[in-house]
């Protein structure tokens, strides 16, 4: 789920790459390919 950052900051994330459900991307973040980033991460 992606939700409104008060700052506009959003992550940049590669196609390749695994982000779980239930994990928690925000911010200015770049994750770039085949990372994964398990459940729960914050």
């Amino acid at each position: 789920m992606i939700r409104k950052n008060p700052s506009g900051h959003l992550p940049v994330i590669a196609e390749s790459a695994y982000i779980d459900k239930t994990a928690i991307i925000c911010g200015k973040v770049i994750i770039k390919d085949n990372v994964f980033v398990g459940p729960y991460a914050v």
